[in-house]
């Protein structure tokens, strides 16, 4: 088997450390989570590795590098939100030492922090098997589809394998929506659009939801000049939402900061003021 298709069935894993782990008890203040989330990226296999705890909060990237039959993971740069800068480009942090499913930790610069630990042994468990196919989608051996996003705090990768449909708050699977060769991000936004339809992802406290654009036209989709809004010929988006009565051939985003825009069906602000149109043509939606 090559190196790639080896070592890319190593995606998520976990180690979860306490104080007093032998004596059964866990004070949530004396509790570290390592987190390895490997992926094939760029012709090579790259790790975020991420460490929680009171006061502990590492965000790391790292090279994932396979060396004599174990998987090597040598530090590359901080990532966002990381704090503490102890560790200098080349450091070995740990290792996965075996083959696949049964693989043993042997750890580096990064090692457990409460009591005596094995310099090698089982302490990593693979809580995922998926691999990545494109964007952020990720399929398993089962042929369930899964979209990645991650927690707003960035601790846990989050896995989804139900969207929204556009009809309200019926859910179906991914595999029975997107079709996967052709599905897409739209620039640096939360859009994407496959051959057949638009979406959104809605991030919220879980993760998040991608969910189907109803009626959305994927041919003629593209962004504004703002990271939330887009258009396609017929209507007007925010956040994934139609913008009621917008029209889409005279839309124009004014403020991004203000939540303005205006278009020849909309009443001015003015208007609502009293004042006459000639004044400006601004107007105001409530958007949130």
């Amino acid at each position: 088997m090559k190196e790639k298709e080896s070592w890319e069935r190593y995606y998520d894993y976990v180690y979860r450390e306490s104080e007093n782990r032998e004596s059964g008890e866990e004070n949530s203040d004396k509790v570290l989570e390592y987190m390895a989330d490997v992926f094939y990226d760029h012709g090579g296999l790259l790790a975020y590795i991420s460490i929680n705890g009171l006061e502990v909060q590492r965000r790391l990237k790292s090279s994932a590098i396979e060396e004599n039959g174990q998987l090597n993971f040598y530090f590359l740069e901080y990532r966002d939100n990381n704090i503490g800068e102890e560790y200098k480009k080349g450091d070995l942090f740990f290792s996965f030492v075996g083959s696949d499913d049964n693989f043993q930790t042997r750890w580096g610069e990064i090692y457990p922090q409460f009591g005596v630990y094995a310099k090698e042994e089982n302490y990593f468990k693979k809580i995922y098997s998926k691999i990545k196919i494109k964007n952020d989608l990720y399929k398993d051996n089962m042929g369930n589809i899964y979209f990645r996003n991650y927690y707003y705090d960035d601790l846990v990768a989050n896995y989804k394998n139900k969207m929204f449909t556009g009809n309200g708050d019926e859910m179906a699977q991914i595999k029975d929506i997107i079709d996967v060769d052709t599905f897409q991000k739209i620039g640096n936004s939360e859009y994407y659009k496959d051959k057949n339809n638009v979406y959104y992802f809605i991030s919220n406290s879980d993760g998040g939801h991608l969910e189907k654009i109803k009626n959305g036209d994927q041919s003629s989709f593209e962004l504004l000049n703002a990271y939330f809004y887009a258009k396609d010929k017929n209507k007007v988006y925010y956040r994934g939402n139609n913008i009621e009565k917008a029209d889409a051939n005279t839309f124009e985003v004014i403020s991004i900061i203000l939540g303005t825009w205006r278009n020849r069906h909309t009443r001015t602000l003015q208007e609502r003021m009293g004042l006459s149109r000639e004044s400006s043509n601004l107007s105001v939606p409530i958007l949130f």
